[in-house]
């Protein structure tokens, strides 16, 4: 017999987020660095293999220039942040950058 609970499907988790989005937290407990000092509540982060910019998750925006914007991302395949910069595909082309 198949359950047909979604509750209980086979993920692949890659993470932890907190409900509140304290995102120094978030970075100490992916490096495995993380204390809790007050009751935090965590949603988990599935592994997700197709889609583009759905592998990641925009946290927020940490600088914004002339020609580009650079966000605080996190990865929905590990579970890592990096920096992704984002540049208009026009300006690219008519800039040739």
């Amino acid at each position: 017999m198949r359950d047909s609970n979604p509750l209980l499907k086979t993920a692949q988790i890659i993470g932890f987020e907190s409900i509140d989005q304290d995102l120094l937290l978030d970075y100490q407990i992916s490096i495995g660095q993380g204390v809790l000092t007050r009751k935090t509540s965590f949603n988990c982060l599935e592994y997700m293999a197709d889609g583009r910019l759905k592998k990641y998750k925009v946290c927020k925006c940490l600088a914004i220039g002339g020609f580009s914007k650079v966000y605080l991302v996190r990865s929905l395949r590990d579970g890592q942040f990096y920096a992704m910069k984002v540049m208009l595909k026009r300006f690219i082309s008519e800039n040739q950058k």
